[in-house]
């Protein structure tokens, strides 16, 4: 199912039908070793590729409770923070942390 997944969103370009059976991978095999990747991938599509920014935080958000030791974990975390935000907002708020990090940085010198 992953791989036929795979060959629909890149290929073929049929997301709909890859996300279809990234769902089901991911609720019918949840043990399976793709299960994960399946979720995340999902999540990345519904957000990325669909516009459906609310299904993806709720799948990034499953994600993070399902598979909390997984190496992607972190960049789902990331993904539910700037989820919604252009690329132009995205890069304010990483530069208003860079800021912010500076600063205290410098105050306690």
């Amino acid at each position: 199912l992953f791989e036929d997944a795979q060959l629909n969103i890149y290929p073929l370009r049929k997301t709909e039908g890859a996300l279809s059976q990234l769902e089901q991978l991911y609720t019918k095999y949840p043990e399976s070793r793709y299960s994960a990747n399946a979720m995340f991938k999902a999540a990345f599509l519904n957000e990325n590729v669909m516009g459906r920014t609310e299904e993806a935080k709720t799948l990034y958000l499953q994600f993070i409770k399902t598979y909390p030791d997984n190496s992607l974990v972190n960049d789902a975390k990331l993904s539910v923070e700037n989820i919604g935000l252009s690329p132009a907002d995205q890069l304010k708020k990483i530069q208003a942390k860079q800021d912010s990090l500076t600063k205290a940085d410098t105050a306690r010198k």
